[in-house]
């Protein structure tokens, strides 16, 4: 069975699913919409098609290599809304072909924040993380639900928000990571955000700040904006990693540092352990992190079980040996699918171009409609900047008016005043003769 991951590399995901899969001997491959952040592998950049034939082209080349699997990630697909499709046209005309399709969710695609406020006091939607509409994540299940043959999330505490989905947990390539036994006594804590806002590094770094000024001694390493290889080897070198202190679960970070033998300090909590209760990982939350942290640090002996135990837990549950057979499970446990055919490209290229068209067409209304409608806004401004002329312009006469009133108003007082003083000036030189 041949299997291809698209069109994302969320947390390097779909390179580990594609090597858990090879590790058994069957072919997988990672392609991509665009190069993979931080350094991650993809085996095929294919761009985001410009134009429904181009999608066609796309998809006829996956049916074409053989791919009897098609396993997208985080709600994406290779299809998009500026194309003017349906929704999820392109997973129909890959499952027309034969091809089952798996929707691999990996959390805040498909987390409704007001439910995750709800059950988790820790949210980092409390702390003003982005969050994405809820008629949007909804969508995103509702669409999956319809079209796939199966449904996955990576932590058990999406379960609340998918909760007929298969849980299957983060994969890594733990055999490629050699383990550390190094504990110093003044340790170096790691703390690896890919994003601040949702691991809560403000708190975290709060709390740094907080044990330095108790005299707690440690140093910190903050591993941002760099490759993954680059934080694999600084987190090696840590005796201590922080991953996050917001949300529940735990993500790739804590499982590299598992696998590097190191002690790791996350927000778990029980909806986010499900059935690990051999998860080694330290439970913690912004009221306790400090004190934790100041308890793990004094305690050498402890931070070097810890890193055993993580080893070990992050071979058995997260290593490609514990992920090939459920993935076998999970892409052999599907309904039946129709016998495998040639896609109708033909046909379905006919029907896109009479849609083409049609979309075509009522564009092109709607542009004439808007040329009316500015043409009939531009001769309405011109009336009222006419009328506005006109009416400026007798108030410009009316003021005219109004001056040489009383200009004349002015003129008559002075010889009114003048008349008065020769009249008075007469009235005494009678008197006197």
């Amino acid at each position: 069975m041949k299997v291809l991951h698209a069109p994302v590399n969320i947390a390097n995901q779909a390179t580990a699913l594609r090597d858990a899969w090879r590790s058994q001997g069957d072919e997988a491959e990672v392609w991509t919409s665009t190069e993979p952040a931080f350094g991650y592998a993809s085996d095929k950049i294919v761009p985001p098609p410009a134009t429904p034939r181009e999608l066609v082209e796309i998809l006829d080349s996956v049916i074409a290599d053989g791919f009897d699997v098609v396993h997208f990630h985080f709600a994406q697909t290779f299809s998009h809304p500026a194309l003017g499709l349906p929704v999820g046209w392109d997973v129909d005309y890959l499952r027309a072909a034969g091809v089952k399709v798996i929707y691999g969710f990996h959390g805040t695609e498909v987390r409704d924040a007001s439910l995750e406020m709800s059950l988790d006091r820790w949210s980092y939607y409390h702390f003003g993380a982005p969050h994405r509409p809820q008629r949007v994540v909804r969508e995103a299940a509702d669409q999956a639900r319809v079209r796939a043959h199966a449904m996955t999330v990576s932590n058990p505490a999406t379960h609340d928000h998918v909760p007929d989905a298969t849980y299957l947990p983060l994969c890594l390539n733990i055999e490629a990571l050699e383990p550390s036994t190094q504990q110093r006594e003044r340790p170096v804590i790691a703390h690896a955000p890919s994003k601040r806002a949702i691991k809560g590094t403000d708190v975290i770094l709060a709390a740094f700040d907080e044990l330095a000024a108790a005299g707690v001694e440690f140093e910190v390493d903050l591993i941002e904006g760099v490759t993954n290889a680059e934080a694999l080897e600084r987190m090696r070198n840590a005796d201590i990693v922080v991953e996050k202190v917001l949300g529940a679960g735990w993500g790739v970070t804590a499982i590299e540092a598992m696998a590097l033998g190191r002690p790791v300090v996350s927000r778990v909590a029980d909806r986010g352990r499900g059935d690990h209760a051999d998860c080694p990982i330290v439970d913690i939350d912004p009221d306790t992190l400090v004190s934790t942290l100041t308890a793990l640090i004094g305690d050498r002996e402890r931070r070097l079980a810890l890193g055993k135990q993580g080893r070990a837990f992050a071979e058995s549950t997260h290593s490609l040996a514990a992920t090939a057979p459920r993935l076998a499970h999970l892409y052999s446990d599907t309904p039946d699918q129709p016998e495998r055919h040639d896609a109708p490209g033909p046909v379905v290229l006919a029907h896109l171009e009479a849609v083409r068209k049609e979309r075509d067409a009522a564009l092109i209304q709607a542009r004439e409609a808007r040329d009316t409608a500015a043409a009939s806004v531009a001769a309405s401004a011109a009336a009222v900047h006419r009328e506005q002329s006109a009416h400026d312009e007798q108030v410009q006469q009316l003021q005219d008016q109004i001056a040489r009133l009383k200009q004349s108003l002015a003129t008559a007082a002075e010889h009114r005043t003048l008349t008065y003083r020769i009249k008075r000036r007469v009235r005494k030189t009678l008197r006197r003769t």
